[in-house]
């Protein structure tokens, strides 16, 4: 396997998997459930590394540290930071990555 069908293997696996680990971390805001809210961002923040979404990363970062940190006072922030970085990592990725 080349270096570029890797890359898009693995591009396609987080396009594949990160929408149901999100839901997840919705779902765990919505029931204001700070540590399952690390958990799930803690799970984002390093599956975002692994592709070089640092923005993805940052935001999942800022996400855990406030739901460790703070409880849930400013995860509807952190969280509405991430959808966005998520959006646009994805966005990224499919003009770069997946062929149609």
């Amino acid at each position: 396997m080349g270096d570029e069908s890797l890359v898009t293997e693995v591009v396609a696996a987080f396009l594949a998997d990160m929408p149901d680990l999100i839901e997840r971390l919705r779902a765990a805001v919505a029931d204001g459930e700070p540590a399952t809210v690390a958990h799930w961002a803690h799970t984002i923040k390093g599956g975002a590394a692994s592709v070089g979404g640092e923005r993805l990363r940052a935001a999942a970062a800022a996400l855990e540290y406030a739901a460790v940190a703070g409880g849930m006072g400013g995860v509807a922030c952190c969280m509405n930071m991430l959808e966005i970085e998520f959006g646009r990592l994805c966005e990224i990725m499919r003009q770069d990555y997946v062929k149609e």
